[in-house]
């Protein structure tokens, strides 16, 4: 059985990260929400990330199944079940030089396989050892395997220093076959048995071509007795990435706190500004409904003084022809009757009552100024 990574896993590093580490088995990772089928090899410090051939149709991106290109591991299974690995890098002599090459479908700045052989295989891993540039010089050139060096001499500049892994889902045989040699089969003598609990399905194991050189040789799986590879694509070291992690998780904590800070000191905000804003509004709406209930008070004398004043002084003027006054006192004067009075007075109160207490300072002073005229 194999498990499924869908929301986190596009490499057996996040597995590594995830709740079941260090268990080393087949895992569906997601590469742009494409399933590519892996076994995730745990060994020591390391996973190594080997894919299935039944991913040959999906978009694979290498660089997400790989931290370090200074070294990889190869499998090899015979045809009686038997399977072993090995580590393989550059030579001692180029480690300086050049790092090794993972490729999917392509081999940039690399002698590429055999055009034959690829047009009918294909797709394909590409392990590359030296590029181009380093591998057409007439120098001792080669590959390190299980801790020793495998090197042969390019006599004629040929390019050649890869090892390609065919998915070939057609199953096709290829059209040039080669030949083994002691150089050539160097990293199989020296690989290592593999615990029975750790062996990967025949999914996971390609067909090969190997070209070396100029003189060094050049062969496929058919040329040794019809075994087959599997390239692990390492990552590592795993602690590092779990301290790595823990950091990781340390910043997100407090970034996620410090948001959190931020956002209840913004929402505090917002609600000193939002009862300011209420208070503010409450207190000029009570002002609002004041003011109209001062325009609508009788008390409240509408602003007409002018034409008030005029309608006052007329029935002052119509009052004084009454003989509303107690002329009892005046000498030569009969006393006269108060019917008229009274009845001038109950029209003064009503009119001043109506005109409001604003105006009837003014009109007690016309009034007393024609009180006055009336007693000369």
């Amino acid at each position: 059985m194999f498990q499924v990574f869908k929301l986190l896993s596009d490499s057996c590093k996040e597995v590594y990260l995830s709740k079941n580490r260090n268990t080393s088995g087949e895992y569906i990772l997601y590469h742009d929400e494409n399933p590519i089928k892996v076994y995730c090899f745990f060994e020591d410090d390391w996973v190594y990330t080997f894919i299935s051939k039944s991913s040959y149709n999906t978009s694979i991106d290498m660089s997400k199944l790989y931290n370090t290109k200074n070294f990889t591991k190869i499998r090899i299974r015979w045809n009686d079940g038997t399977q072993k690995d090995v580590s393989v890098e550059n030579l001692t002599g180029f480690q300086n030089k050049s790092d090794l090459y993972f490729g999917y479908n392509n081999h940039n700045s690399y002698q590429g396989p055999q055009s034959t052989n690829a047009d009918h295989m294909s797709p394909y891993l590409f392990l590359g050892f030296l590029p181009i540039k380093l591998a057409r010089n007439k120098t001792i050139q080669g590959y390190r395997a299980g801790e020793r060096d495998f090197t042969f001499n390019n006599c004629d500049a040929n390019p050649n220093s890869y090892i390609t892994f065919y998915f070939n889902p057609n199953r096709s045989y290829p059209r040039r076959v080669g030949r083994s040699n002691t150089f050539m089969n160097g990293w199989m003598e020296y690989s290592s048995l593999i615990n029975k609990s750790l062996s990967m399905g025949r999914e996971f194991y390609f067909d090969f071509e190997m070209h070396m050189g100029g003189c060094g040789g050049f062969m496929t799986t058919y040329a040794v007795s019809n075994l087959t590879v599997a390239l692990g694509l390492p990552f590592g070291p795993l602690s590092n990435l779990e301290e790595h992690e823990e950091d990781t998780d340390d910043v997100r904590n407090r970034g996620m706190i410090i948001g959190l800070v931020i956002g209840l000191v913004l929402l505090i905000c917002v609600g000193v500004v939002a009862v300011i804003f209420l208070k503010r509004f409450t207190a000029m709406s009570k002002e609002r409904d004041m003011f109209k209930n001062v325009i609508t008070s009788d008390d409240y004398t509408i602003p007409i003084k002018n034409d008030q004043s005029h309608e006052y002084q007329t029935l002052e003027i119509r009052n004084s022809k009454k003989p509303y006054m107690n002329v009892a006192s005046i000498s030569g004067s009969r006393a006269v009757s108060n019917t008229d009075y009274d009845y001038a007075a109950n029209e003064y109160v009503d009119l001043d009552h109506q005109i409001g207490l604003k105006n009837r300072e003014s009109n007690y002073n016309q009034y007393e100024a024609v009180e006055q005229t009336q007693n000369m």
